[in-house]
């Protein structure tokens, strides 16, 4: 959160910011795991590459973590996955799903579901801080069959990161 209040500030007396994203889906899945006790849901990783990112690594967290405990939220029972490559990482879910209806709000600030216990911020911090690392988010989901939501920090070749934006 304290980088995120620095936005906009003179970075240069920083430390090389260098972040392994393998150890951030790690970390990120190992600290959720408690919030799945009881339920019959299981976290699984797949990575196809192990990349560092030039970016610090508490602001990788925030967005991977938030993205995993909305996912972790939603899931009552099934299968979360986080898939990581070379340009991208992906958090997908076998949950509840996002209705159609929550898609124009899903980044505002406390926008939630109805069945959300959290404050709503999640998705508001997570579109803010891909912005501010030129990271591009899409999400797809359909109520019953859950949500699959892809982070992509690396432009497809010869596209724009975030196109209009």
């Amino acid at each position: 959160m304290l980088l995120l209040a620095r936005e906009g500030r003179d970075q240069t007396s920083h430390h090389d910011p260098n972040c392994a994203l393998a150890d951030v889906v790690r970390d990120a899945i190992a600290d959720c795991q408690p919030s799945l006790a009881g339920r019959p849901v299981e976290i699984v990783s797949e990575f196809s590459a192990r990349p560092i990112l030039p970016v610090e690594r508490p602001l990788a967290y925030v967005v991977l973590s938030n993205l995993l405990r909305n996912a972790c939220a939603h899931t009552s029972e099934g299968k979360i996955s986080v898939h990581l490559d070379e340009e991208r990482f992906i958090v997908a879910d076998s949950g509840i799903g996002i209705p159609e209806d929550r898609f124009p709000s899903l980044f505002q600030r406390h926008a939630k579901g109805a069945e959300s216990t959290g404050h709503g911020l999640g998705l508001s911090i997570v579109a803010r801080v891909t912005d501010l690392l030129g990271w591009k988010i899409d999400i797809d989901s359909e109520p019953g069959h859950g949500t699959r939501v892809e982070v992509r920090f690396k432009p497809l070749e010869n596209q724009p990161l975030n196109p209009g934006g």
